[in-house]
């Protein structure tokens, strides 16, 4: 198992990433409490971009052109909250460009929550 940097969500970066001055739930506090939430809760595709981040950093660049990942979103996360991407190496197989690895991958939140979910796999030269 190894981990990634951990990155505290604030509300400037959802709104950076969600397309303020647009009003939504993960930008403006008015709309997200009118929507029935406490207040914004963060895109669960910046934590997909941190798992992607980790991957790079396994795999090398080359993972955008021969890896891949999907993933689900588990639970929300707020402004405040620190979230860290992980992953596990599930399987390994020999193939003719390297080996190809199989991984489990999350994120978790401060308290060691799962944020969101998934699996990843690419190849290891």
């Amino acid at each position: 198992t190894f981990s990634g940097k951990s990155k505290t969500v604030t509300l400037e970066r959802m709104r950076g990433f969600s397309g303020w001055p647009v009003k939504n739930i993960h930008t403006d506090v008015e709309y997200a409490k009118a929507c029935g939430l406490s207040g914004p809760i963060a895109s669960g595709t910046m934590f997909q971009t941190y798992l992607v981040e980790l991957m790079i950093g396994y795999f090398g660049p080359d993972w955008l052109g021969n890896g891949g990942i999907q993933v689900a979103f588990t639970r929300a996360v707020e402004p405040g909250d620190v979230i860290t991407p992980k992953g596990t190496v599930e399987r390994q197989e020999p193939t003719n460009a390297g080996s190809r690895v199989e991984l489990r991958v999350w994120c978790e939140n401060q308290r060691g929550e799962p944020v969101v979910v998934g699996t990843a796999f690419g190849v290891a030269r």
